[in-house]
């Protein structure tokens, strides 16, 4: 049976039950010829088919249709509207079922032996299908939650303790600008240095000095004599300029306990301004007692650094630290602490080369003689920067045996 029409427009085929035309897009509904007997008819006899095939006997239908006849009123054929026929568009089977007709297709070329060896695990591959896709949802598509089942819950069991997480501060993460900021100070990488990388560290500290104008002194005075002015002419007791001096030393000394000496001498500095402007002399001589107290207690601090430094082994940092408190006693009056910390510097030296040759010895045991060479080279420098003459000639017989 032919399944398509032709267009009478274009003469395109088309599918049976379109109602336009894909290509020109003429209408091609036929007109209603059909009367209502007609109708009535066709309606009676698609009844009477269903019920043939829902089981009612030839007797019940007859009887229900000489019902229907006795209850329907005769109608005229002008009082029946003529009936349209609904659109019909073509259904196209979806594309998950095209593949039947591959196997079917697939399935006339087999033999009858091939076909049965191939249904029984064709069957047991769909058996596995149907079991997986009803025990084994797909993952990631299903909202039920998991509930505990009262089978794996017995009386007694204890409960699993959860520790709670730990809240810890975030870690600094080092920039590389602070590498790269310190990198000229290590030509040779850490734990190598030399004169001009300690003169370069240690600088020479200068003496810290107050500010030129202080807030506290700043009043205007005459271009001619010097006299100082003030907007209504007056002028502040010399009471008022010792409490101010007193109340920064007092600030200065509370600095120092907090290791900021460059902050805390600035303070002393700006005391004994103020005490000079009062023309108090006994606060004058006690600011420089604390401006001298405060140098001491910096190289101090430094000293101390030093000492950690080489307990630790840290060489180069300890011989930093013992210079720049010498640098720091030539602002004071002491000289005994001053000569010691330069002692201490050349015995760092000493011991650090010391450690360098216990480690060429140790290279030289393992018949490494190229790294026992060099590290016995970088041990004679240290000696040298350390005075000790008498530990070089003994490092040079080493030297010429590896």
């Amino acid at each position: 049976m032919d399944k398509t029409t032709e267009c009478p427009e274009c003469g395109k085929r088309v599918g049976k039950g379109s109602t336009f035309c894909m290509n020109c897009g003429a209408r091609l509904t036929a007109p209603n010829n059909e009367t209502p007997e007609d109708i009535m008819k066709r309606e009676l006899a698609h009844a009477k088919q269903k019920a043939e095939e829902k089981g009612f006997t030839r007797i019940d239908i007859t009887s229900e249709e000489d019902e229907n006849d006795a209850d329907m009123p005769n109608l005229e054929k002008s009082a029946l509207e003529p009936l349209q026929e609904e659109d019909i568009e073509e259904e196209l089977p979806p594309d998950d079922l095209v593949w039947k007709k591959e196997t079917e297709g697939h399935r006339e070329g087999m033999s009858d032996e091939e076909e049965q060896t191939d249904r029984p695990s064709r069957n047991a591959q769909e058996a596995d299908v149907a079991q997986s896709g009803q025990t084994e949802p797909e993952s990631g598509m299903s909202w039920e939650i998991p509930e505990i089942e009262a089978d794996d819950v017995k009386e007694g069991m204890p409960f699993k303790e959860v520790t709670p997480p730990e809240i810890k501060p975030a870690k600094p993460i080092r920039s590389i600008e602070k590498e790269k900021a310190v990198e000229h100070l290590f030509p040779k990488g850490r734990g190598e240095t030399s004169p001009d990388f300690v003169e370069r560290v240690v600088g020479k500290p200068e003496e810290i000095k107050a500010p030129d104008e202080m807030k506290e002194l700043d009043t205007p005075s005459c271009p001619n004599c010097g006299f100082a002015l003030s907007d209504d002419d007056f002028d502040y007791p010399f009471y008022v300029y010792e409490a101010m001096a007193k109340a920064r030393t007092e600030f200065g000394e509370q600095k120092v306990d907090e290791n900021e000496h460059e902050f805390a001498i600035e303070q002393f500095e700006k005391a004994k301004k103020l005490a000079e402007q009062a023309s108090n002399e006994k606060m004058i001589k006690e600011s420089i007692k604390k401006i001298d107290e405060a140098y001491e207690k910096m190289a101090e601090f430094h000293f101390d650094q030093a000492e950690d430094h080489k307990k630790a082994g840290q060489y180069e940092w300890a011989i930093v630290q013992y210079k720049k408190a010498r640098e720091i006693y030539m602002l004071t009056t002491d000289k005994k602490m001053r000569a010691k910390s330069a002692e201490k510097a050349r015995e760092c030296y000493v011991d650090w080369g010391e450690d360098l040759e216990d480690k060429a010895d140790e290279l030289a045991k393992q018949d490494r003689t190229r790294e026992a060479l060099a590290t016995y080279q970088e041990a004679a420098e240290k000696y040298k920067e350390g005075g000790n003459s008498k530990k070089l000639r003994g490092l040079e017989k080493k030297i010429r045996k590896a």
